[in-house]
């Protein structure tokens, strides 16, 4: 797929760009997010206050 010099890309396929990058970058922030709070809801439930209550 060669593109003439001096002509700028179609739209589309800026967009298809645009957001496959920001598809990329929300799906790891995402990822992120989501083991940061299973990792602070572990830690909540070690501590002594949930201890009195039985393990599910």
């Amino acid at each position: 797929m060669t593109r003439f010099i001096g002509f700028p890309a179609h739209p589309s396929e800026i967009l298809l760009d645009v957001l496959h990058v920001h598809f990329y970058t929300i799906s790891t922030t995402l990822y992120w997010l989501a083991l940061i709070l299973i990792g602070l809801t572990k830690l909540c439930f070690r501590s002594p206050q949930w201890e009195k209550f039985p393990t599910l």
